[in-house]
């Protein structure tokens, strides 16, 4: 031990670097196991956002969003009691249907509504000209298509398509420049009972401009 003038005891500093502790290993197992465990809650909380769960008419039906592609894949099942409590997870179960072509790219297809034992979805890649598809959920067999001008709204057990029909004018649609008039549709509102799938023709309801 070297004694300073100030008989203070000095410390050497040696090369500079520090003696690893018995503490270091125990350091850098705790923190990896921390990155893991943030790790797969940011997955998890990947997965839960591609997946949604719609409930109703003793059917739930499981919808996840493509990540390389539009649309979703569709699980349905049936379901007895409160099915709340029950965690939205798109795993297959005994019994589970899956939805014939949704698992298909060309199938761009989205939720629209639950009404009974109907399912109502969207169809389509662009904002205009759309179809409704509706299937029936105990076969889980695609039982209509009605192509829509503007997607579909659905209201209780009623779905609402737009049909493109006369031209538009300067009267019909004064909103519209002049440019826009060239392509301007009116479009007319055709109500579809999904329980039948009777139509109810509408009126005419707005002007559109037809991309």
């Amino acid at each position: 031990m070297l004694v300073g003038s100030s008989g203070k005891k000095a410390v050497s500093q040696g090369n500079g670097k520090r003696r690893m502790s018995w503490m270091d290993p125990l350091r850098l197992m705790l923190g990896m196991s921390v990155m893991l465990a943030i790790s797969s809650e940011v997955r998890a909380a990947a997965s839960s956002d591609r997946v949604s769960c719609h409930d109703g008419g003793g059917f739930r039906v499981i919808q996840k969003n493509r990540t390389d592609s539009v649309g979703a894949d569709f699980l349905i099942r049936r379901t007895t009691g409160p099915v709340v409590a029950k965690p939205c997870a798109f795993l297959v179960e005994p019994g589970d249907l899956r939805l014939p072509g949704s698992h298909k790219t060309e199938n761009a297809w989205d939720f629209l509504a639950l009404s009974g034992d109907r399912l109502a979805l969207d169809e389509g890649t662009a904002s205009q000209n759309r179809t409704l598809v509706v299937v029936d959920l105990p076969t889980s067999r695609v039982v209509g298509r009605f192509e829509t001008f503007e997607t579909a709204r659905v209201v209780a057990d009623t779905a609402y398509i737009t049909i493109p029909g006369r031209r538009g004018t300067r009267t019909l649609c004064p909103g519209m420049s002049t440019e826009q008039l060239s392509n301007a549709r009116m479009i007319s509102e055709t109500a579809i009972d999904l329980a039948t799938l009777m139509t109810i023709p509408g009126h005419e309801a707005h002007c559109v401009y037809e991309e």
